[in-house]
């Protein structure tokens, strides 16, 4: 909320008083300068994303590229003025200077061409994952590539990158710092790894590191089956009833009616599926009912329909990986992007949830949400809100119980996200990285906002120092309170910023694939400034009152008996 009306708050003071003002425009282009010659030639593009900051200009004015490497500037004073370019990580200024001194005329546009070369001091590194078919750790004949394998690199320097494999099972990442680096291959949905998933190797300068191959071979479920949208409520998977993606199921070893963190567990893929290793022996075989659902009974049937499915310093999503994120769009905005002030999540099959000072500044008969989609351009799902609740103690200007729930016009088969309960709180303890995603701003005060969903990793911060960076001494009552969840670097550089409010703050379950909310986006000092993170509401504080408003029911069970080796199919669930 601080930071939505300290953007309102420098507008007026922009256009307030100054017709008389002489001004001119700063325009120009950033481009990758591969052989880093110090000109643009044919081949080399431009790069978007990149810091562009006025340094003389009292507005103190920055902005990001976009558009094939482009910035602008308008109504900038006349007279000398500095542009300070600032490479992202592992590249250098080729061309110049990283500040480039320019006069500005009257009436008229000073262009300002920067180039960005690699730094002398990075790598690139390259690697493959296959699918391993007789689980020995090395690549036979005929063993292909799997692509959208995920394998997370951390650099010599802390920081993490994703890598994505492309059709045949290859990911490589140029850029990176020198030194040693370490990949996780992430488990995903249905596969794991089958000799081992993490590996360290050397970045050397100037050059390509190989490094073994990742091996991954089926998961071998000994039980198996299917949670459906059982629309009708008759226990049967009928035509049109879709499986749902992301939900829970578990084996229950202490039967306390209950997931426990370290109780074998899956979540369920795309279509609905699931196959979970268990114990040879009697299990109670449980899933976890997600909010706005209830259980119709246990069924034995064959899973048969299958579903194909802006942040500061951060990147843009993958398509598709946050299906549950949604936008908060005034209806009478023919333009989704444009008409776009806020984010949410969606938690059941009509309810969004969202921060409360998003919600107070709209009513139901004008909102729209956007739901399903990476990029804010029609078409897109825009849904009427029939209701907003906004939390009964919400306190404007500490942002204390910042949480607000819209219900949706009718019900959606979207993949919903659960928020954290407070028995996981360890899932997301101080240090542990958490993703934020929006369609925010892009650099503090930029008023840069994307049309592609970006997504950015931060760290949760330490309680007691965010109270510290927060706490007014002329009013101490007035800090971080329990219902408050900080993230963010020390020294700054990455965070949400204005427009991201009522977004989800995201943290990976203890079942590969599975995200959980831990946060809402509420407030900050500015974006990404150092020793000020994020300000998150925690929402794992509020699982009483959204039980209350959506409702949950019971989780129905099976009774299995399985001898070694032995494969119970289709034990598989219905909800409605």
């Amino acid at each position: 909320m601080k930071r939505f009306l300290s953007s309102l708050l420098f507008l007026l003071l922009i256009f307030s008083g100054c017709d008389n003002v002489p001004t001119g425009v700063i325009q120009g282009r950033v481009f990758l300068d591969a052989n880093n010659n110090g000109v643009q030639d044919s081949d080399e593009i431009g790069i978007n994303g990149v810091l562009v900051e006025l340094l003389i200009d009292p507005r103190n004015t920055r902005t990001s590229t976009s558009n094939g490497g482009t910035f602008r500037f308008s109504g900038v004073p006349i007279g000398p003025d500095e542009v300070l370019v600032t490479p992202l990580a592992g590249m250098r200024i080729s061309t110049s200077n990283p500040r480039t001194r320019v006069t500005v005329f009257k009436d008229s546009a000073t262009d300002v061409v920067v180039g960005v070369g690699k730094s002398l001091d990075v790598g690139s590194i390259t690697g493959t994952v296959f699918q391993d078919n007789n689980a020995n750790g090395t690549r036979d004949t005929n063993e292909s590539g799997i692509a959208g394998a995920i394998v997370d690199l951390t650099t010599s320097v802390g920081t993490v990158v994703t890598l994505r494999t492309d059709g045949e099972g290859i990911y490589q990442s140029n850029l990176i710092i020198s030194g040693n680096a370490t990949l996780r291959l992430r488990e995903s949905c249905g596969v794991k790894p089958s000799a081992g998933s993490t590996q360290t190797t050397r970045v050397f300068v100037g050059s390509v590191s190989p490094i073994k191959a990742f091996g991954v071979t089926p998961i071998k479920g000994r039980v198996n089956g299917l949670i459906f949208h059982d629309t009708n409520g008759n226990g049967l998977q009928d035509s049109g009833e879709l499986g749902l993606p992301g939900w829970t199921v578990y084996s229950d070893l202490n039967q306390n009616n209950q997931y426990d963190l370290g109780e074998p567990a899956t979540a369920t893929c795309a279509n609905g599926n699931y196959a979970l290793d268990v114990p040879d022996d009697n299990i109670k075989l449980r899933h976890v009912m997600n909010l706005g659902y209830t259980s119709s009974k246990a069924v034995n049937v064959v899973a048969a329909a299958q579903v194909k499915p802006f942040i500061v310093g951060g990147q843009p999503a993958p398509e598709g990986a946050y299906p549950f994120m949604a936008s908060l769009v005034y209806a009478s905005a023919s333009n989704p992007n444009s008409g776009a002030f806020c984010g949410g999540s969606l938690i059941a099959p009509n309810w969004v949830l969202t921060a409360a000072h998003c919600a107070v500044i709209a009513i139901a008969s004008n909102l729209d949400v956007v739901l399903g989609t990476n990029r804010l351009e029609n078409p897109v799902t825009r849904i009427r809100a029939a209701e907003i609740i906004v939390h009964p103690n919400y306190t404007p200007g500490p942002e204390d119980f910042d949480m607000a729930l819209i219900r949706l016009s009718f019900r959606v088969n979207f993949p919903t996200v659960q928020p954290l309960m407070p028995l996981q709180g360890g899932l997301s303890a101080v240090g542990v990285k958490a993703t934020v995603i929006g369609w925010g701003d892009l650099s503090d005060g930029g008023r840069n906002y994307p049309i592609d969903l970006h997504e950015a990793l931060v760290p949760i911060f330490d309680q007691a120092q965010c109270n510290t960076a927060y706490t007014d001494p002329e009013n101490p009552t007035n800090g971080i309170t329990p219902r408050m969840i900080c993230a963010g670097y020390p020294q700054g550089g990455i965070d949400a910023c204005q427009g991201d409010s009522g977004g989800p703050l995201l943290v990976s379950s203890s079942i590969p694939g599975l995200w959980l909310q831990t946060g809402i986006v509420s407030f900050g000092s500015g974006c990404a400034l150092p020793n000020n993170p994020g300000v998150y509401t925690r929402v794992s504080e509020f699982n009483a009152f959204l039980e209350a408003q959506i409702g949950r029911g019971l989780a129905s069970e099976h009774d299995i008996s399985l001898q070694a080796g032995q494969t119970r199919e289709g034990a598989s669930f219905a909800v409605h």
